[in-house]
């Protein structure tokens, strides 16, 4: 049986990547994160492609709400900070 598309926004998250991001970003509620502070932080030994599954982790979480994202200028230029909403 299919649900609508406003019922299955209601559902929960259940990828496991994403899931592990949330709940570092929730942790750390009074603060926001880069990506590379991300990934650092669910995993202290981030593989080569790392960043390709950050990625994919992040990309429903803004889109549910969950959380949210700005550009920021730092010294090493302008970077994408998250932090759990």
């Amino acid at each position: 049986m299919s649900v609508s598309i406003d019922e299955f926004q209601k559902g929960n998250i259940v990828d496991g990547g994403s899931k592990i991001v949330l709940d570092f970003l929730r942790s750390h509620r009074d603060q926001a994160f880069s990506q590379e502070e991300i990934m650092k932080g669910v995993n202290p030994n981030p593989a080569p492609d790392s960043f390709i599954h950050f990625l994919a982790a992040m990309a429903p979480l803004p889109l549910h709400g969950l959380v949210e994202r700005r550009e920021i200028s730092t010294a090493k230029g302008s970077e994408l900070y998250y932090r759990a909403i």
